[in-house]
């Protein structure tokens, strides 16, 4: 920010945390430098009040850049954007403090607890604050938003993103026709979409496919595929069209 802060910049930062250390020891996998005082005195487990510290130091991370962004005087002219790549692990310290709230699932998942991820945007002057947007964007739309931000010609006209400018700048707004995942991690592979308010999972490639109405059950602990046919042949199609097979990533059975 020192070097460019008299000409256009982009700053990526990918912080490690909060994240486990996988090779370290059993409750020994999240480590602080040191137990910040305030939790400290908490009846909460080591692994916890080390995960508490964690997101403590990220904050201080964030507020440190924020600062350095003031103190240039580059505040009024500067876009922050603020995400996570996916949500909370299955561990104790997240689940004793409730990291995921009331969406269901966790990382690996594709249940919204899995996928669904926070987005904060600050950019005076343009955005108004305090407000929320129910647009649905995923990451394959930063690439498109932050060209159309900058003024560059996006050069491949089969992108699957759409630009979310319009949402920041409250105009109208484009939407994809549908927002299609699968995870090869686990054995067997698992597949999800989205359309609308509709969110249809296959946990297996055998399984019957599970359909949500996250307008209202955001939880996902209604599975109403058996009232709605026809939404569920609407996700089978899409399910088996909106991929390409390939040896690389079969639907392992």
């Amino acid at each position: 920010m020192n070097e460019n802060k008299d000409q256009p910049f982009f700053l990526y930062f990918p912080t490690t945390i909060p994240h486990e250390n996988g090779e370290a020891l059993e409750n020994q996998r999240i480590e602080v430098p040191k137990i910040k005082q305030e939790f400290q005195n908490n009846n909460w487990s080591v692994e916890q009040k080390n995960y508490a510290t964690m997101i403590t130091l990220l904050d201080d991370y964030v507020g440190r850049l924020l600062q350095q962004v003031k103190d240039l005087g580059l505040e009024n002219d500067t876009m922050v954007i603020f995400t996570s790549d996916n949500g909370a692990c299955p561990f104790e310290w997240n689940i004793l403090l409730e990291c995921n709230g009331e969406l269901r699932g966790y990382k690996r998942d594709l249940y919204e607890g899995g996928i669904r991820v926070p987005l904060i945007i600050k950019w005076p002057g343009k955005i108004q604050q305090n407000c929320e947007s129910d647009h649905i964007s995923t990451f394959w739309d930063y690439y498109p938003t932050m060209c159309e931000i900058g003024g560059v010609q996006t050069t491949n006209d089969k992108l699957d993103g759409i630009s979310f400018l319009p949402t920041l700048l409250e105009k109208k707004q484009n939407t994809h026709e549908y927002l299609y995942w699968e995870y090869h991690f686990w054995e067997p592979s698992r597949q999800a979409v989205r359309f609308g308010k509709w969110k249809a999972i296959k946990n297996t490639p055998n399984s019957k496919i599970e359909l949500y109405n996250l307008d209202l059950d955001i939880n996902e602990k209604n599975n109403i595929a058996v009232n709605h046919s026809d939404i569920v042949e609407k996700a089978k199609k899409i399910l088996k069209s909106a991929r390409v097979e390939t040896e690389l990533y079969p639907l392992k059975k």
